[in-house]
């Protein structure tokens, strides 16, 4: 989504680090437990998120390789290199859109001139959906 996320963790996060680490909301629970260490650490269920403590703290550049984000009856997938959107209806995607994730100017449509790449960004919506 491009959005900001700012985490400032006193005696862990160093002063004006800045990453283009990919994360998601769904990250914040995890690094919570992380860096917050409460008495309880169990969880009912598995957290589906994953800990941002090492990009907090400077010690790794990134903690997954593709971040998911829904609006409505669309999808978006997003990499360091591309962004996918595809609308679901039906049982099947559609208006799928591919675009540069870093363009700074208004980019063409490239799904149907990377139809590979259009696969293996909604393959990787599709491993997430089906994760036990």
């Amino acid at each position: 989504m491009r959005s900001v996320l700012m985490i400032r963790v006193p005696a862990v996060s160093k002063p004006g680090l800045v990453s283009d680490a990919l994360v998601e909301t769904l990250d914040l629970y995890p690094t919570l437990i992380d860096v917050c260490n409460p008495r309880f650490q169990q969880t009912h269920l598995p957290l589906d998120g994953k800990s941002l403590a090492s990009v907090i703290s400077g010690q790794t550049d990134a903690v997954r390789d593709a971040s998911l984000s829904y609006w409505k009856n669309a999808v978006s997938v997003r990499t360091l290199e591309h962004r996918l959107i595809a609308k679901h209806a039906g049982g099947k995607y559609q208006s799928i859109e591919l675009y540069p994730a870093n363009s700074e100017v208004l980019a063409a449509n490239l799904a149907d001139d990377q139809p590979g790449k259009v696969n293996e960004m909604l393959g990787m919506f599709e491993l997430r959906s089906t994760k036990p």
